[in-house]
């Protein structure tokens, strides 16, 4: 279980939880509750927590996706938990994204292949698949899935970044893909298209953070004040476009260093890290960032050591909400 450290928390309009997806579980922390501690949910022994989601019909209903044993559904605020993989061609999932509006669930499956639910997970159905654009370029090149992207308004924009061949794109809800001719050899870890332009899409990769203005046709660099070459997660805000969030670090002999949370005030162009916790400190690093779906400056880190960090004040200050979890891989506001 994890241990509150901070006594006081501010509320907003509706009382939310953080469901924080752990290495072994799932866990929950109220906001509102001052002395809330972590409970965990379940799904010990599952394998990572790399999402949680809630029904956009009912409240009650979790979706919780696991790296290794596929999707789990609880009907009654996750007291009782039930696999929900019908559809699904295996267990593995790389990466899993919720439609702000529809409340639709598309996650990447058996690396190559999109899978959708529009029923809270009850259901899944194959979307597209990149299998056999991998055989026809390269046999003998091992790809993933790395990330999906899904604009806020229009739900036939989506876009893929796909290790070893670059970004793609579909303006048919997957039917069919065009791949960028830029970022071909880059591997894209995370991508954000913008909430007020889809044309606009920022996207985290190993060798920085790289912006598109026309859609993935082309993109540029990013200028940022630090020499972190390794960039994992984009995070924004609908209601605030022009501020993102991203996690950074540098691997010395298989090890993450110098790790920062950092932040963009001008949708993507400039960077600049964030302080988190002490600066002698080496094991906090950012694993996940959510951000409150009512109010925009609130947010939440989620470390490998299973720390959990709040700000209030859009990243100017943070303090630590929770310790002693098992290491960080997902957080969720609602």
């Amino acid at each position: 279980m994890g241990r509150r450290i901070n006594s006081k928390v501010t509320s907003t309009s509706r009382n939310f939880s953080a469901y924080i997806g752990t290495e072994n579980g799932l866990f929950r922390a109220p906001l509102a509750d001052r002395d809330s501690k972590a409970q965990l949910l379940g799904l010990r022994g599952k394998g990572p927590v790399i999402g949680a989601f809630s029904d956009k019909k009912d409240p009650r209903r979790v979706i919780a996706v696991t790296q290794a044993s596929g999707v789990y559904r609880s009907d009654d605020g996750g007291q009782l938990w039930k696999e929900a993989n019908l559809g699904l061609a295996s267990k593995r999932v790389t990466c899993v994204h919720q439609h702000a509006r529809s409340g639709a669930l598309l996650l990447a499956n058996t690396d190559t292949e999109i899978y959708e639910s529009t029923s809270s997970g009850e259901s899944w159905s194959l979307l597209t698949s990149f299998s056999s654009y991998r055989h026809a370029q390269n046999q003998l090149v091992s790809t993933t899935i790395s990330d999906i992207g899904l604009h806020f308004a229009n739900q036939s924009l989506i876009f893929v970044s796909l290790k070893n061949f670059g970004f793609f794109k579909s303006l048919d809800k997957g039917t069919s893909w065009e791949q960028s001719k830029s970022l071909k050899n880059t591997n894209i870890n995370s991508l954000l298209p913008m909430s007020d332009n889809p044309a606009t899409v920022i996207c985290a990769t190993d060798s920085g953070i790289y912006r598109s203005l026309d859609a993935g046709e082309t993109f540029l660099p990013a200028k940022f004040d630090l020499a972190r070459p390794e960039f994992n997660l984009i995070v924004g805000h609908y209601s605030a476009p022009n501020i993102l969030f991203s996690t950074a670090s540098k691997k010395t002999n298989g090890m993450e260093t110098d790790s920062a949370v950092c932040m963009s005030e001008d949708q993507g162009q400039t960077w600049k890290a964030l302080a988190l916790g002490p600066a002698t400190s080496q094991s906090l690093v950012p694993k996940a960032i959510a951000l409150n779906p009512e109010v925009a400056k609130t947010l939440l880190i989620g470390t490998k050591d299973g720390s959990v960090w709040l700000s209030e004040e859009r990243g100017d200050h943070f303090r630590k909400l929770l310790s002693g979890l098992p290491g960080i891989y997902s957080i969720a506001i609602f």
